[in-house]
């Protein structure tokens, strides 16, 4: 999830939680943290993620 996206949304994320990624251009890099039970719902079904940001 973008980190925008996240901090617009006011979500919190543990910043000592990183993985290495890989993106669309084939470069590796670090998410910058992972946020616990986000919820996101689709029509009237909650459900709740853990994201990377």
């Amino acid at each position: 999830m973008d980190h925008l996206a996240v901090a617009y949304l006011g979500i919190c994320w543990d910043l000592t939680t990183k993985i290495q990624m890989q993106d669309s251009h084939g470069g590796l890099g670090l998410t910058e943290g992972l946020a616990q039970n986000v919820p996101l719902t689709f029509g009237d079904i909650t459900i709740y993620l853990q994201v990377h940001i």
